[in-house]
């Protein structure tokens, strides 16, 4: 800080938004250099300012298991864990429970930390992966949007050396999960580098590069190209 301005406006140059500001102004504390002040105290150059954020509670339908995760890093603000296949990121009508939410709350648990959970990024259930937690509504605001995706697959054919996939994505009339290319769909982007063919098997190992974050994007759009990785979306 260069010049003088007021706590607000402060918070609002470091990506505060008004709905973080307000619930720090009622439930939480602003304090500069220990004193308490509200957000039109003015600080000046060298004051340190303490924001003490508003406590959250757990949702009561997530059940915290101790199904043994892989934990990549873990701080105040954040845990990123391996997600395995075949496990839900959150829980699902189909799938309640043993999701890898409730699988991290039971590493919470037992490390005595009373975080709340919320999922920066997700992965469908058959995907493995990294998958990052804020263990603050405020740090999963200012992380969202900012993380890159980028997978590994396995696709059928001979995938072109580069490009890009840019098919509209909706839901498919006859599921309320699986998804299809559908001029009326929502803009989807997965752009795509060819690593190697084996022509053996007629396969290619393909890095892909999400633009966009729809449903199953990257199954409906393989499967589009001819490229299938799951013979349910080649049909």
């Amino acid at each position: 800080m260069t010049e003088q301005m007021t706590v607000k406006a402060f918070l609002q140059n470091h990506q505060y938004s008004r709905k973080s500001i307000s619930a720090i102004k009622q439930n939480g504390a602003l304090l500069v250099n220990g004193h308490q002040v509200t957000v039109r105290y003015e600080m000046h150059k060298h004051d340190t300012l303490t924001v003490q954020l508003p406590d959250e509670s757990r949702s009561k339908t997530l059940i915290p298991s101790h199904i043994p995760i892989l934990i990549h890093y873990d701080d105040e603000y954040l845990i990123i864990v391996s997600k395995p296949p075949f496990m839900n990121t959150i829980p699902s009508k189909q799938h309640p429970h043993d999701s890898l939410i409730e699988a991290v709350y039971g590493h919470l648990e037992t490390h005595d930390d009373k975080s709340v959970l919320h999922p920066v990024s997700r992965l469908d259930r058959d995907t493995s992966g990294l998958v990052v937690f804020s263990k603050h509504q405020l740090t999963h605001h200012l992380l969202t949007g900012k993380i890159e995706k980028f997978y590994l697959l396995i696709a059928a054919g001979h995938v072109k050396d580069h490009g890009n996939y840019v098919y509209p994505i909706d839901r498919r009339e006859d599921s309320i999960i699986t998804r299809t290319v559908n001029v009326h769909g929502q803009h989807a982007r997965t752009e795509y580098h060819l690593i190697d063919y084996d022509a053996e098997f007629d396969v290619s190992l393909v890095h892909v590069k999400l633009h966009t974050g729809r449903t199953h994007q990257i199954r409906v759009h393989f499967s589009a190209a001819l490229h299938p990785l799951d013979a349910s979306y080649y049909k």
